[in-house]
């Protein structure tokens, strides 16, 4: 099976974006100068257009959960959160705000992950039907939470941005392994 070859810097600049916000730019610095004595990776400078190996792109967000947020793997989806507020307010993805488009957010779903990753076997797929918009995920290199967590809480919060309410989200499969499956439902 192949597995993500490399995951892009996008991700790494958006969690910078998070960190200096909320820690400032010492705790960023002082993360990145750690990870680096530990990942010789970390020793170039991390940009958008980086190309993050696995093991040290999960090693790197494992350290940040712990470090910033006692290890609370639930932070991902708050992490998934803030990334849909930036993508969709100042990012690549304002456009579906500005015409609160939610069927063609819905359709563009599959193709955010090679906006942030190289894959191998994984495949997003999305379908909107009325107020309810089915998600499956297959073919996941390993289960982390990064995977399933973030884009969940990315993806529940850019539905609430563009219908302008609650959204209710329902795991029907995840976890574990190498898929999951969610429900979102938005109001009438």
């Amino acid at each position: 099976m192949s597995v993500f070859v490399k995951i892009k810097g996008t991700s790494l600049v958006a969690r910078r974006e998070i960190i200096t916000r909320q820690f400032g730019a010492d705790a960023w610095t002082r993360l990145v100068d750690d990870m680096a004595r530990a990942y010789p990776y970390f020793r170039s400078p991390l940009v958008a257009a980086s190309l993050v190996p696995v093991r040290e792109f999960l090693a790197f967000h494992d350290e940040l959960v712990r470090r910033f947020f006692n290890g609370d793997p639930n932070v991902y989806f708050r992490l998934g959160e803030e990334s849909a507020r930036w993508a969709l307010t100042k990012g690549p993805y304002a456009k579906f705000l500005r015409r609160k488009d939610v069927a063609a957010f819905v359709d563009s779903i599959p193709s955010l992950s090679s906006a942030y990753w190289e894959q191998g076997t994984t495949s997003y797929f999305a379908r909107l039907d009325g107020r309810v918009v089915e998600l499956e995920v297959t073919g996941l290199p390993e289960w982390h939470p990064y995977f399933e967590y973030l884009v969940v809480g990315y993806i529940r919060t850019a539905l609430e941005m563009l219908c302008g309410s609650p959204v209710q989200s329902e795991a029907l499969k995840g976890g574990s392994g190498s898929e999951y499956r969610y429900r979102f439902t938005m109001p009438q």
